[in-house]
């Protein structure tokens, strides 16, 4: 209960803070490639190991900063090559494989089930996958 109320206010904060502006984490294994000009717009820099126990850290109701959190809720992950994202994402699709998996990881997916890696990715889970609550979560995120 206590952590639904403290996932309520940081998302509220979170709300708050993003509307000054834009913010993105760059995610990479290696050098950074962001290139924000923009005052306006807010820019974390993160390794693709900081930036899975930033996600796990979310998802258990643990982050501590608020424009890290409004990145991750408002589908603010930028990735500098294409590893990073299939690491991440599959991070994410890992998290749904359980019968009662925390909503943010549903809405977190859901924000990047556009992408052609989240698409393959999904693609070869539904096809290989025989696990009712994987399958399940994912036709969630499908479905909006």
């Amino acid at each position: 209960m206590h952590i639904n109320l403290i996932l309520c206010l940081l998302l509220l904060i979170s709300a708050y803070d993003a509307s000054a502006g834009s913010i993105f984490i760059y995610v990479s294994q290696g050098k950074s490639c962001s290139k924000a000009t923009d005052p306006e717009i807010s820019i974390l820099e993160k390794n693709l190991e900081d930036m899975i126990l930033s996600l796990k850290a979310y998802f258990n109701g643990e982050i501590a900063s608020t424009t890290e959190a409004a990145a991750i809720v408002n589908a603010g992950l930028k990735f500098c090559d294409d590893e990073s994202r299939r690491k991440v994402f599959e991070f994410l699709l890992n998290k749904l494989n359980t019968e009662n998996v925390n909503k943010n990881v549903i809405e977190v997916t859901r924000n990047y089930r556009q992408s052609k890696i989240m698409k393959e990715l999904i693609r070869d889970l539904k096809s290989d996958n025989k696990s009712p609550w994987l399958l399940k979560h994912i036709n969630q995120i499908e479905s909006k």
